[in-house]
């Protein structure tokens, strides 16, 4: 239906509504609250902890993981920061279906 979405210079992440460069993509996205919780939860990092790594209130924190099951509404740059700082603190995020998270393999 979407064909290879990668492959376009400007791709539309249906779960958030974001639109990114095809650059930004390194895998799967940051999709919902719950999974934003589990990421911290692996890595053992506060919500203010976050916050403070990503330069938003921890009420943007809070509200993201509010969403539960459901998809992270608020501004797209903010989303996906939190997804970047998560990334380089070794979280990867899968969506295959059942959003979720993994540790990364250090080398």
């Amino acid at each position: 239906m979407f064909g290879n979405l990668k492959a376009h210079t400007g791709v539309v992440n249906a779960f958030l509504g974001v639109v990114t460069r095809k650059d930004d993509l390194r895998g799967e996205m940051l999709t919902t609250g719950n999974q934003l919780k589990a990421a911290r939860a692996l890595i053992g990092i506060e919500q203010k902890e976050l916050a403070d790594l990503v330069e938003v209130n921890v009420n943007t924190i809070r509200s993201m993981e509010a969403a539960g099951a459901g998809p992270i509404a608020g501004r797209s740059q903010n989303v996906q920061a939190v997804q970047r700082a998560l990334e380089g603190l070794g979280i990867g995020f899968l969506n295959h279906g059942r959003p979720g998270v993994q540790l990364k393999e250090r080398p």
